[in-house]
């Protein structure tokens, strides 16, 4: 079993589930892991301001999850962050502040030993599609937790598995959240992948 874990609220059962996972795909700063918990892939927002402080500051060097990955996942491509994202202005730019951190974070994973992984332009356009989102006309964005199900829907072994859990559908609001949990439900009903409710217990 593959486990995509999303930072919302996890019960113990949760937690013994995705521990007992093959695979366990974590995002960001993962609030919600506990000390010890397992992280294979961490998924990073590269054009995340908050996710490019952490990486000059050498937070995240020290991060456990971050520290345990053997892979990071870039969500959003370099092409889809320069044509598509909200780029800092002329003031920003002066003091050293950017959209695209991609490049930081594969010098820091060589120097960790890491392996790196950019998601394809081609599946975030997908993502797009699916949702109803106008790419050349709309300020919205597929999620990482959504782009991280079509990547594992599309790579994992057809015997593998999908479960996802702490999927909360609920954030940052240029995420389309409603047309994400429709999507995902379809797939659960399905049985393309398994879906667990949110748990705060």
């Amino acid at each position: 079993m593959r486990a995509i874990v999303g930072n919302g609220p996890l019960g113990g059962r949760d937690r013994e589930r995705i521990a007992a996972a093959d695979h366990i795909i974590r995002f960001n700063l993962t609030p919600n892991r506990l000390q010890g918990e397992r992280t294979d892939e961490l998924f990073l927002s590269c054009s995340s301001k908050q996710i490019g402080e952490y990486l000059s500051n050498g937070i995240f060097r020290d991060d456990p999850a971050f520290r345990d990955a053997t892979r990071l996942v870039m969500t959003y491509h370099p092409d889809i962050i320069r044509y598509y994202m909200p780029q800092p202005n002329l003031l920003s730019r002066l003091i050293g502040r950017r959209n695209d951190w991609s490049a930081l974070c594969e010098k820091i994973a060589a120097e960790r030993g890491k392996e790196t992984e950019t998601l394809p332009a081609e599946l975030y356009r997908a993502a797009c599609e699916i949702l109803g989102i106008d790419i050349e006309r709309e300020a919205f964005f597929p999620s990482s937790g959504f782009l991280a199900v079509l990547r594992e829907l599309q790579d994992a072994p057809q015997t593998s598995r999908l479960e996802i859990f702490g999927f909360g559908f609920k954030g940052w609001k240029r995420h389309r959240w409603e047309a994400e949990k429709a999507h995902i439900s379809r797939l659960a009903a399905d049985g393309a992948l398994v879906l667990h409710p949110v748990n705060p217990s």
